[in-house]
């Protein structure tokens, strides 16, 4: 048993920890050729600093700028491949500030903007968090400060306003002053004349997961019952790790490694594993293949679970199906295949069999909250309730 555990907590630390290295996108160049991804902090006259992860830590250091062939921030690589004057940028600082305007001249270690509110300000790209250029062809959503929300694409700016092209309106002019957030539209579509967000829970059906991935900094929290709480953290765009509790008996951890074949499948591969008072260990270790889209899909699963030091000897199978049928309703599916033995005492015989779960149920969808109803049916529920029993969970996306 010790052995299994130790073995499962190599697994995870190498799953957590395989993603730090995607801490930054600013490089350094040494002179020998090599190159590292980091964050650069400062330059200062003749010395450069920055920092990287080595190992599970995040360590702070600095070089002579003679030691080093060259270097690139980020946000300035970014600025170079727009290219164009004329563009906006929303610079998002690491303090929390937010700078909205046209790039105005950079060179290798600053830039400046143009602010709608505060003019020409000059820019150290080690204190900006992110930077993103503005696309007319994308589609944004507004906030006003009177409490109204639009769609629609830039069509021009002003000094005093930003003139958008609407589906159900038209052009329409909005002044600044009547503008409270504006930002990309990235997760969701027009369906009619309608916004639908993105489906926030896209990772998993009801208990079991999807082969899509938390992106990079995502995380939700998610109830059921009130007596299984756990959550999840996207470490990077193909890495999550997670982990819960059921009270009061039981704890676990959910890596996840996921990835995109096409546009249309998704493969992932995972553990499940938890620790019960005893203490014994149980689990599964599973793949995934969903196809579809966040919107629509079918998953097939399959993996063996295993207690203490026995595996089982056939896998677990799971269907798992979901589809959105309005901007906040979707039917959700999820469908188990257990491995079990009949044993028959007369003639002391033994047979494979597989005892099927299923259930079927609605999700109602918020921007960040989805909550499910559902019931749940199969071996033997039946005999107790013929309807199958009530599942309900609540999750919260960050």
């Amino acid at each position: 048993m010790r052995k299994r555990v130790k073995n499962y907590a190599i697994i995870i630390s190498f799953i957590v920890f395989s993603g730090l290295h995607v801490y930054s996108q600013d490089i350094v160049k040494f002179n020998n050729g090599d190159s590292v991804k980091c964050h650069i902090t400062k330059v200062e006259n003749d010395t450069i600093f920055y920092q990287v992860a080595v190992s599970q830590n995040i360590v702070n250091t600095f070089l002579p700028i003679n030691k080093l062939s060259d270097y690139h921030f980020e946000v300035i690589s970014k600025i170079k491949t727009v290219n164009d004057t004329s563009v906006f940028f929303n610079v998002i600082m690491n303090d929390g500030n937010t700078l909205s305007g046209k790039i105005k001249k950079y060179n290798k270690n600053s830039f400046i903007i143009e602010d709608l509110n505060f003019g020409e300000i000059k820019i150290n790209p080690a204190n900006v968090k992110e930077i993103v250029s503005e696309n007319m062809n994308e589609l944004y959503h507004f906030k006003l400060i009177n409490g109204n929300e639009l769609y629609g694409k830039i069509v021009k700016r002003t000094k005093s306003d930003v003139i958008i092209e609407s589906k159900t309106l038209g052009t329409v002019t909005l002044p600044y002053g009547n503008i409270k957030s504006m930002n990309i539209a990235k997760e969701g579509n027009m369906v009619g004349n309608d916004f639908w967000f993105s489906n926030p829970n896209n990772t998993r059906y009801y208990f079991a997961p999807s082969a899509y991935n938390l992106k990079k900094g995502e995380a939700y929290y998610q109830n059921v019952y009130f007596i299984m709480n756990s959550a999840n953290y996207g470490i990077t765009d193909n890495i999550s790790i997670g982990g819960g509790v059921i009270l009061p008996f039981a704890v676990y951890l959910t890596p996840k490694i996921s990835f995109k074949i096409t546009e249309r499948f998704h493969a992932g591969v995972g553990i499940f594993a938890g620790v019960i008072p005893g203490p014994s260990t149980f689990g599964i270790g599973y793949g995934l293949i969903t196809y579809g889209s966040n919107e629509h899909n079918l998953t097939i699963g399959t993996g063996y679970g295993f207690f203490e030091d026995e595996v089982m000897k056939h896998p677990i199978v799971t269907i798992n199906g979901m589809t959105r049928i309005s901007k906040r309703i979707a039917l959700v599916t999820e469908n188990w295949m257990i491995p079990d033995v009949d044993r028959d005492d007369t003639f002391n015989t033994e047979k494979n069999v597989y005892r099927p779960f299923f259930s079927f149920g609605l999700r109602t969808m918020w921007e960040k909250i989805t909550l499910d109803f559902a019931l749940v049916n199969g071996y033997e529920i039946s005999e107790i309730l013929l309807v199958g029993l009530p599942y309900i969970d609540f999750v919260y996306k960050f």
